[in-house]
């Protein structure tokens, strides 16, 4: 009997160890799940109760001894809000009490320094330079008459600004009714007539000498004396006569000047 127990026992432990191959049920897939969920939350149980707490650490630093905020006197501008906050009641509400140090007139943007209003203000442009002119002393030759260019006779006078004799240079003044000699060309209003008895001289055939706001001292009104005349010519010409004043008005405009150098002229060449 006992024999057959024995073997019976050993048959029974052969048939559950070759049982594990066999597909589990679903009650022991269930079961396992649960095992393993319990064995990962005693594994979180356990790091959490390792970790500090942040409570445990605030509960660990000492306290201030001195209060960090700046000490307020009893006779202090600062607002009983501010005041109340330094007492510990509530929190203080930022820039409270520092308006009256900035400002008089409670102003919330401070006082701008004059000094960054002056570095962003747009510099001045500086005005213009403007060339002294030179000009040069008149010679008398020995024939008696003065060689002269058009920069012996020019003066100080801004574009299109009234003229005024004023404005004449001595050397200007001491020429007048003086015999000169002066190059230049003859204006092409000049190219229309075979025969000039009078035209205008200018110093040179760019545009400085034609046009509204030429220079009064870049031309010369040339009369021919009785019985001599002048051919025009793109070339320049040499011209001798007597220099006058003569102040000529705009026929159309009284209070334009259009010319005042004129020139009684003797021989063109």
């Amino acid at each position: 009997m006992k024999r057959s127990v024995g073997a019976a026992s050993l048959i029974l432990l052969l048939a559950v160890g070759c049982g594990q191959n066999e597909r589990p049920t679903e009650d022991e897939v269930a079961a396992g799940r649960l095992n393993d969920q319990a064995e990962i939350q005693r594994y979180m149980d356990e790091f959490d109760a390792a970790a500090p707490k942040p409570a445990d650490v605030a509960d660990n630093e000492p306290a201030p001894d001195f209060d960090p905020r700046p000490a307020q006197p009893a006779d202090s501008d600062t607002p009983a809000v501010a005041q109340d906050s330094a007492a510990g009641s509530m929190p203080a509400a930022p820039n409270v009490g520092t308006l009256t140090q900035v400002s008089e007139d409670d102003s919330v943007a401070p006082p701008v320094d004059p000094r960054l209003l002056a570095a962003a203000e747009t510099p001045a442009k500086p005005p213009e330079k403007k060339e002294p002119l030179v000009i040069p002393k008149a010679e008398r030759g020995r024939d008696g008459r003065f060689d002269i260019a058009f920069d012996h006779i020019k003066f100080e006078m801004d574009k299109d600004a009234p003229f005024d004799r004023s404005l004449f240079t001595d050397q200007v003044e001491k020429l007048f009714g003086e015999p000169i000699r002066i190059r230049g060309y003859i204006h092409p209003s000049g190219a229309f007539y075979q025969e000039l008895n009078q035209f205008v001289l200018v110093r040179d055939n760019q545009e400085c000498c034609f046009g509204p706001g030429a220079a009064l001292y870049d031309c010369i009104m040339v009369k021919m004396n009785p019985g001599k005349t002048a051919t025009y010519t793109v070339r320049p010409i040499t011209v001798e006569g007597v220099f006058r004043f003569n102040e000529m008005k705009d026929p159309f405009d009284e209070t334009k000047t259009v010319a005042i150098y004129e020139l009684e002229a003797e021989s063109v060449r």
